[in-house]
């Protein structure tokens, strides 16, 4: 309300002040300016198998041993592994991949094995080096050893996938990303954690991620490194919009979409005002992605992917 008094004097409501962006917010923004305004260059190009583009892992830390995930024909299903002690020799459960850095790594993992035309990867300096790129500046030992122990969770943990192409067949392939893999047991008895200082990828894996490996811009996934669903989202849309018809659009209803990205709320409206949350937020840092939603559903038609193929080549 304004307040007018006798000599016509007009008295507007004091403007709070603004408040200062946070982190995200200034490196959303930033990122995003910077993606619209400048193709992706060849340091800017990160690659994800496809079969992690369709379906999602948990997004936060679980304690259950088996995940399964659908989306349309493709099955996903995880079962978390175990590793052995170096010091007692004995079988030790490690965690379910999980998160952010569980997601980090894997694109990690697969953006070195096919920007270096290799299956082995030294899970030290180079994943410093991704995570130094995707932050800003290099992970301190905290940090680095949060990612580490992620690692260990992907190593050991057996993959199922599967696809269903009609009623009739189906076709699975079970395996592990990493088939062999050196561990290393920290000294300190406060870290009882093991995690892999080298990792050889599987023979099933390298070769199918060869042919279906998805090229994603590095510097969305560091705009979008906050959020596990943000990542998601953002994988999804980059692997699914370039392969719909330009003369037609894909249609998903909302308990498909949930169950796709293993929504954690109990009701589906409470997932859903999240998902459309971030998916603006995604859409910032991939301005071409023509995404609407309602009520009933997501709508997906053609846009070009985030990383030009020419540019991915």
């Amino acid at each position: 309300m304004t307040d007018e008094n006798e000599n016509n004097i007009i008295h507007l409501p004091a403007i709070p002040p603004l408040r200062p962006l946070t982190k995200t917010e200034s490196r959303l923004i930033e990122h995003s300016e910077i993606i619209r305004n400048y193709k992706p260059e060849k340091d800017d190009i990160a690659f994800h198998h496809s079969i992690f583009c369709q379906t999602a892992l948990p997004h936060r830390s679980t304690s259950e041993r088996i995940l399964q995930r659908q989306n349309g024909h493709v099955s996903l299903r995880v079962e978390a592994g175990v590793a052995m002690h170096p010091q007692t020799q004995e079988w030790v459960n490690l965690p379910m991949p999980s998160g952010i850095k569980s997601r980090l790594i894997l694109i990690h993992m697969d953006s070195f094995a096919i920007s270096h035309n290799t299956p082995e990867i030294d899970m030290g300096d180079s994943m410093t080096a991704f995570l130094k790129g995707l932050q800003g500046y290099s992970p301190n030992g905290k940090e680095l050893t949060a990612f580490k122990q992620h690692a260990a969770a992907i190593t050991g943990a057996l993959f199922r996938f599967g696809t269903a192409k009609n009623k009739q067949s189906a076709h699975q392939v079970d395996t592990k990303i990493v088939t062999s893999f050196d561990m290393w047991f920290p000294k300190d008895p406060n870290q009882r954690t093991l995690w892999p200082t080298f990792v050889r990828l599987s023979a099933d894996y390298y070769n199918t991620l060869k042919i279906h490996a998805v090229p994603l811009d590095r510097r969305a996934l560091a705009a979008l490194q906050h959020s596990a669903l943000a990542l998601d989202i953002y994988k999804w849309l980059a692997q699914r919009l370039c392969r719909i018809d330009a003369d037609d659009y894909s249609f998903i209803p909302w308990p498909e979409i949930s169950l796709q990205f293993g929504s954690p709320y109990k009701r589906l409206r409470a997932f859903r005002d999240v998902f459309l949350e971030t998916l603006r937020t995604v859409q910032a840092e991939y301005p071409r992605a023509n995404v609407t939603a309602d009520g009933k559903g997501v709508r997906l038609r053609f846009s070009e992917p985030p990383v030009p193929k020419l540019t991915a080549v």
